[in-house]
């Protein structure tokens, strides 16, 4: 990780050979949270020095859905979660054809809800850390749901339903329409004016590009707001 870190003349075959090795130290310790996350820095890290670049060395050994699959196999832990997305941050938005291959091939949208179900009622957890997850997973959102195509999918990986639920806040047992007044104002979701214009962002692009997500959009987050 160090020479990752600070050696800035690493060739491309060196870096793939530290990939490679961090990967197959992973798969072979795949229960040690520890390994994991050293992983995940180390990838994040070569591809962050290049990312239009260093990305194909995660690609071409097909590991980019191993790395997306860590977030679930760790129960969705924040150190976990911020590592991924770390990796993820560079590299999304470079190319649309990028975009919709992590979109369609590696289903990311769908570990993004997962992570989102997970962390937005999370009452273990710190408001201000569960913030911090779902903000990070609306940019994910937002930043991949520019086109037709991503919408689509995000439409059938019910990323709008997830998002509604940020707004909404509900307990499980109740209904959107139980949803009491005192509930919404007590939201953090709503209350925090950056994680609201990020929500807001979010629908806007997927309302943009798909008329279902946009008529869900129109019923529930609008007569929230």
């Amino acid at each position: 990780l160090a020479i990752c870190s600070n050696c800035a003349t690493l060739s491309m075959d060196v870096q793939s050979w530290i990939v490679r090795i961090a990967l197959e130290f992973s798969r072979k310790f795949r229960k040690s949270a520890h390994i994991q996350q050293l992983m995940l820095r180390i990838v994040g890290v070569i591809v962050a020095r290049d990312p239009a670049q260093n990305v194909q060395l995660v690609v071409q050994q097909k590991a980019e859905i191993e790395i997306l699959e860590t977030m679930k196999s760790a129960q969705y832990q924040s150190e976990i979660v911020n590592l991924v997305f770390d990796f993820l941050q560079p590299i999304i938005n470079l190319k649309s054809e990028l975009n919709r291959y992590f979109v369609t091939e590696c289903h990311v949208l769908k570990f993004v809800v997962h992570c989102m179900k997970n962390w937005y009622l999370n009452l273990t957890e710190t408001v201000e850390l569960r913030l911090h997850i779902l903000y990070r997973c609306c940019q994910i959102v937002r930043t991949l749901c520019v086109d037709k195509t991503c919408c689509d999918v995000a439409n059938t990986s019910h990323v709008s339903s997830s998002l509604i639920k940020l707004l909404l806040a509900h307990e499980p047992e109740k209904t959107p329409k139980n949803v009491s007044v005192e509930t919404l104002r007590s939201n953090p979701y709503l209350n925090r004016i950056f994680m609201l214009i990020e929500i807001v962002q979010c629908m806007e692009n997927l309302s943009l590009h798909n008329s279902e997500i946009a008529i869900k959009m129109a019923k529930h987050g609008v007569k929230t707001l």
